[in-house]
This record gives structure tokens, C-alpha cells and sequence, in this order.
């Protein structure tokens, strides 16, 4: 892949921020981690920045976030014509089954966020992989 990888991650939590960006350092040593703290910040930064629609290759939300959770940022992400076809990942703990249900029937991927730090590695390798084919696309 020629193109450095540009992730947008919307997450509140500090230490889940902190171990996915080790994660993906032990993946890639040029991935760039765009980190938003709920979806009003994300929705802000593409209204702000719309050359970003084309520079990222996928987005992560958590699912439960404070002012607009990750169900609300990816209803409005799909709206966005510049950022429908963009990979979006539902990166939760959350086990609620509607929830990932709504999110997969948005087009949304839902990966549970791991407990151990090997399996973060793993979940790195396939955000890295998506987008890598998002680049390709």
C-alpha cells in the first residue's frame, strides 16, 4: 500500500484509545490514528475537513459514547454521499443484540473489543487489511 493509513476513531474511554494505538503500532508503523472523543466530534471533523471522506480508509466507532453515540454517527455517515461506500467498524463492548443488529443491517462491520492484548493485535491486522483493500477499491 503506497498511501499512509488514515483511521478516524470515535471513543471516550482513554485506555481502550491507548491500547489500539498499540496495537496498530505493532501492526503498522505508518498508520495515522484520527481519535474523536463521541460522533458529534466525528460528524464536526467531516463537516470541517471533507477532504478526510477521501483520505481515510475506515472509520471506528464505539457503540456507547456520550452527545451522539456510534448507532446515531453511522446512520448519519451513511447519508453523507462521500461516505457511503467508507468502511465503518463498530468497535463495542456492547453484547446487545439489537444494537448490533441495527448497525449490521447499516452496512457496519461489529467486532467486540478483545480482553486480551494478542487478540487487539489481531482485530489491528484486520482494520490494517480493510484498508488496504479500501485503497484498492
Amino acid at each position: 500500500m503506497n498511501q499512509e493509513p488514515v483511521i478516524v476513531y470515535a471513543e471516550d474511554d482513554a485506555d481502550d484509545l491507548e491500547m489500539l494505538q498499540e496495537a496498530l503500532k505493532m501492526v503498522s508503523e505508518n498508520c495515522r490514528l484520527i481519535h474523536t472523543k463521541n460522533g458529534k466530534e466525528v460528524i464536526e471533523l467531516f463537516l470541517q475537513q471533507p477532504a478526510l471522506a477521501s483520505e481515510a480508509c475506515i472509520i471506528l466507532l464505539d457503540i456507547n459514547m456520550p452527545l451522539v453515540d456510534g448507532k446515531e454517527t453511522l446512520g448519519w455517515l451513511k447519508q453523507q454521499q462521500a461516505l457511503q461506500h467508507m468502511p465503518v467498524v463498530m468497535f463495542t463492548t456492547s453484547e446487545y443484540a439489537l444494537d448490533i443488529h441495527r448497525c449490521e443491517e447499516m452496512g457496519a462491520k461489529v467486532i467486540n473489543k478483545p480482553l486480551l492484548f494478542s487478540d487487539l493485535v489481531t482485530v489491528a491486522r484486520d482494520i490494517i487489511e480493510i484498508c488496504q483493500t479500501h485503497y484498492v477499491t
